[in-house]
């Protein structure tokens, strides 16, 4: 009997222990410190900002002499009369010699002594230049300046510029530029303009 008693007490020890083992590991304690941590991030850290560097300023300089032009108001004069143009000639040169002439637009004359004349750059940088003009028709016209510079190595250079000067009617000559001996009424009284033409027949 006690043999048989021991064998059928087997599998309630076996359930015994196992559920002791199942207990045991039910109440190891956990280290929540440890499940909870997060593993340790190196420092963030941010690329500096590429310095970009930029070129100067790309600077175009007009070609020709170191000389500006300016010069007093220029009052209207009326078709016939003698005007007159008092410009002023600046140049940074020590020496050498400027050449200066004046032409006008077609239909106006430029003229007087110093029209054409040539000047010592020794003398100074800042050089007075009279001119006359005059006009038949009214309108406004161009004196066209012209300077050339030789600073004594060989190598002239050049600058150029223009004063509008006004004759007459000025106004309403520019805003009917044409002569009215060429202008026409046709049947259907469109203008036209007659313009000189040259006809070759072989």
């Amino acid at each position: 009997m006690t043999r048989t008693q021991s064998l059928m007490l087997s599998p309630f020890v076996a359930l015994a222990l196992l559920g002791a083992c199942a207990q045991g590991a039910e109440e190891a304690p956990i280290d929540v410190a440890e499940a909870t941590e997060t593993p340790s991030r190196a420092p963030v850290t941010t690329a500096p900002a590429s310095k970009v560097t930029l070129r100067s300023p790309i600077t175009t300089r007009k070609p020709g002499a170191a000389v500006t032009f300016s010069h007093d108001l220029v009052a209207v004069i009326q078709p016939g009369a003698i005007g007159t143009l008092t410009v002023t000639v600046n140049e940074g040169y020590p020496e050498g010699v400027m050449s200066l002439s004046a032409t006008g637009d077609p239909g106006l004359s430029v003229f007087g002594a110093e029209s054409e004349m040539d000047v010592d750059l020794s003398t100074g940088t800042s050089h007075t230049w009279r001119l006359n003009y005059s006009a038949e028709e009214d309108g406004s016209y161009y004196v066209n300046l012209f300077a050339i510079v030789d600073p004594g190595n060989g190598s002239p250079i050049s600058r150029s510029a223009a004063v509008q000067v006004r004759i007459g009617d000025w106004q309403s000559a520019d805003a009917n530029p044409l002569p009215t001996s060429n202008k026409i009424t046709l049947l259907d009284d469109e203008p036209a303009i007659i313009m000189e033409a040259e006809e070759t027949i072989e």
